[in-house]
């Protein structure tokens, strides 16, 4: 059991850093955001 947790944990430290290469080389795509729907509203009265 000790053996899973020591290579859970390897895991993760390796896929954060590979985050962290990603996002530094712009290999990584922001995912979708929400709208701001207070402004969608505002711009929609005025048009």
């Amino acid at each position: 059991m000790l053996n899973y947790e020591r290579q859970s944990l390897d895991v993760s430290r390796l896929s954060e850093s590979g985050a962290h290469i990603m996002i530094k080389h712009n290999w990584l795509e922001q995912p979708p955001g929400m709208e701001d729907r207070e402004k969608l509203a505002q711009n929609k009265q005025k048009g």
